[in-house]
């Protein structure tokens, strides 16, 4: 888990690296060009890291759930077979989308509770706005 939350802070500090290179670039002939605040980028970043960890921590268990609340038995694939694999995931999301609905929102109500706290964050911090591009 550690490992995911290091490559998402590389990938995005990356990002914002060569956002601000192509920047600099453009502005030689703007000596007004105002810096950026990478200050709140950093924790924009690291509020939508933690938002995405969140849920990725908890993305078995609300499967598994989903699993019991549609009363899924998944059939035996002794050969692992990627077919048949990829059958039974049809079958599940299928059963999940097409019958049983009520189940599906409550998973995305659990993930919508996971999400919550940093979306709320995220907008306190104004980290869309377009003020700042």
């Amino acid at each position: 888990m550690e490992l995911i939350k290091v490559i998402l802070c590389l990938s995005i500090l990356s990002l914002f690296s060569s956002i601000s290179f192509a920047e600099d670039r453009n502005s030689l002939d703007k000596p007004t060009a105002e810096p950026y605040d990478w200050d709140k980028i950093f924790k924009c970043g690291q509020i939508a890291i933690e938002g995405t960890a969140a849920v990725a921590v908890n993305v078995i268990g609300i499967i598994k759930h989903a699993i019991r609340c549609i009363d899924f038995k998944a059939p035996p694939n002794p050969k692992r077979s990627i077919i048949r694999t990829i059958r039974t995931v049809y079958e599940f999301m299928k059963r999940l989308l097409l019958n049983n609905v009520v189940c599906l929102i409550e998973s995305i109500q659990k993930i919508g509770s996971l999400v919550k706290p940093h979306i709320d964050a995220f907008e306190d911090l104004n980290c869309l706005d377009e003020n700042d591009i």
